[in-house]
């Protein structure tokens, strides 16, 4: 996703997400380094598609599991300077997001000091 067309403040993050998946019976986990309201970006070296569409389970502290649906906007292969260093994985946005689940994340941001610069 473009960096000037960021809607939402993001928070890094050390969470487990996991999607089911049909084709291999079975989940399939990631780690988040990095949560929005709008999005996640998911550390992997099994990258989606760029247009995919998942559906996530996440598990942030304290809170009930979401399943969140969620579309591959963007795909980083490797660390590039225009990805500003970060390690292979995907940019998902959130969509059709229900009100407890963006209530749970809301409230989980609100409580996370450190935002990362723009």
């Amino acid at each position: 996703m473009d960096e000037q067309k960021r809607k939402h403040r993001r928070i890094p993050i050390s969470a487990k997400i996991y999607i089911d998946d049909q084709e291999a019976e079975g989940r399939i986990y990631f780690y988040a380094e990095d949560l929005s309201l709008g999005g996640v970006y998911l550390k992997s070296d099994f990258l989606m598609e760029r247009g995919d569409w998942l559906d996530l389970y996440i598990q942030l502290p304290e809170q009930d599991e979401m399943k969140i649906k969620a579309r591959v906007v963007w795909v980083n292969l490797q660390v590039t300077d225009k990805t500003r260093q970060r390690p292979a994985g995907m940019g998902l946005e959130f969509e059709g997001i229900s009100n407890q689940d963006c209530k749970q994340i809301n409230d989980f941001l609100a409580d996370s000091a450190i935002e990362i610069e723009e």
